[in-house]
């Protein structure tokens, strides 16, 4: 595992008794092939959504579902599907409201039988012959969704429509009559993984979209809430762009399979050009696979880049840009931790601000934790072989006083304590799937994130992430 050489300006203020759960939870959830209720107890929510058939990605969309509730948590998100050949596939939204927590963390001597279990709702928006590879939903234009089906095919909707049909209005606007907004071939033979909304409003009539393809091209989109036009492909990677993650509405970040990752700047005449490249290696001269990347913006000159791919290796830098158009990349600490356990990194979120928290405040507490959804090496799958979401802190430390403390107890063994100390980053494990695919946290249900995988939709908030002054969830 590599150096946390990070100051301690941005560690996170637990409440006194927090950084002992922290381990117990890694601790508790690191052992093979646990049965999927046993592992209830590290959890303040756990409730699972099956749709009709896989769903591999996912998206959650911003609306009055997501507000904030004391008690029970309304969800809103948009899904495609990946249905065995010959059968359909969609692009639906669904909303799951009255997600209550979990009543055997709440109370434990209420009845497992008792548990209320959600109400959901789904509308389709379209139907597809080809797989929907990669959904998701526009930041800045409630309704506006973008897909990746087979076929290097991208497909832009208004599902307005479809989501006030499920019964509380997000759209304070007309749909349109035709929900598909745009529908462009990226051309080559290998599909494209990499979509991403610019999250910050470009202050304009329209706002920004990129895709990356398996040549390279970065693809940009303008779009609006009644139209999107197709703008330009531009070659900017040797390797395949496998995903994409905004800086700010001139910058967006890539990662390849060649190992690459680049900060690409937009120019107003359509150019792209790199204004930083990370060289990232899996072993001393072999490009590292890359597979996701992430984004958090710390302060107006710098930000955290993290990333991930098939060796199984997460890296973070520090990113810091100098006022007059240059870049630099300072690497902070490497870990291999999902490697130890041969899995591969498929997906990284970052998880965002407490909504309770002043938006105006520097305080930095708060942004260093991030999810990391992994799924078993080729080599490794099989019946038994579970994927499994990390949550992590890059600026963590290890308690030696609390290290002797659970050594001196015997509700661990030594190696499974010696386990979660040695990675000193990881704070929770979530499992119970064979196969994940995508993590996201959502924006304003504060420390709840999803994660789609075989079985369907693992809805998740950990107890461990309730933070001192901060009452995630609520």
């Amino acid at each position: 595992m590599g150096s946390n050489r990070h100051s301690k300006r941005a560690i996170q203020k637990r409440r006194p008794n927090k950084a002992k759960k922290a381990v117990k939870a890694a601790v508790m959830t690191d052992a093979t092939a646990l049965p999927f209720d046993y592992e209830n107890k590290v959890y303040r929510l756990m409730k699972r959504l099956t749709p009709p058939c896989s769903c591999l990605s996912f998206d959650f969309v911003p609306d009055v579902f997501g507000a904030v509730q004391a008690e029970t948590h309304n969800i809103c998100f948009v899904a495609g599907s990946q249905a065995k050949p010959g059968t359909p596939n969609f692009l639906a939204v669904f909303s799951a409201t009255e997600v209550e927590d979990t009543e055997f963390d709440m109370d434990p001597e209420s009845p497992t039988e008792e548990r209320k279990e959600p109400k959901s709702a789904v509308e389709t928006v379209a139907t597809f012959e080809p797989a929907v590879l990669r959904v998701r939903a526009s930041p800045v234009v409630p309704g506006v969704i973008a897909a990746l089906v087979e076929g290097s095919r991208l497909c832009i909707y208004d599902a307005a429509a479809a989501l006030n049909t499920l019964g509380n209005p997000i759209c304070a606007r007309e749909p349109r009559a035709d929900p598909l907004m745009l529908e462009q071939s990226l051309g080559g033979m290998d599909d494209s993984y990499a979509v991403a909304f610019c999250p910050v409003a470009t202050g304009t009539d329209s706002e920004l979209l990129a895709v990356g393809d398996a040549r390279g091209q970065l693809h940009i989109v303008r779009y609006s809430a009644t139209a999107a036009e197709y703008v330009a492909a531009v070659g900017v990677c040797s390797g395949s762009i496998e995903d994409l993650a905004w800086i700010d509405a001139t910058h967006v970040l890539a990662a390849t399979s060649a190992g690459e990752i680049k900060v690409l700047e937009l120019h107003p005449d359509g150019s792209v050009h790199t204004a930083l490249f990370i060289d990232v290696e899996q072993s001393p001269g072999v490009p590292a696979d890359l597979t996701a990347v992430a984004w958090r913006q710390v302060d107006a000159a710098s930000g955290w880049v993290i990333a991930g791919g098939n060796a199984g290796v997460v890296n973070l830098w520090e990113v810091r840009a100098d006022g007059a158009g240059g870049w630099a990349a300072e690497p902070r600490w490497s870990t291999d931790y999902p490697a130890t356990q041969n899995q591969e990194v498929v997906s990284i979120d970052w998880m965002p601000r407490p909504t309770t928290l002043d938006p105006t405040s520097a305080e930095t507490d708060f942004l260093s934790q991030f999810a990391v959804c992994t799924e078993p090496t080729p080599e490794h799958a099989g019946p038994e072989a579970m994927g499994a979401v990390y949550i992590m802190d890059h600026t963590q430390t290890v308690d030696e006083e609390l290290a002797e403390e659970l050594r001196n107890s015997d509700e661990f063994e030594d190696d499974e304590i010696d386990s979660a100390l040695g990675h000193p980053e990881l704070s929770f494990k979530h499992e119970g799937q064979l196969s994940f695919k995508e993590v996201h946290w959502h924006a304003r249900d504060n420390g709840l994130f999803a994660v789609t995988g075989q079985a369907g939709l693992d809805f998740v908030i950990p107890k461990i992430l309730e933070v001192e002054d901060i009452e995630l969830g609520k």
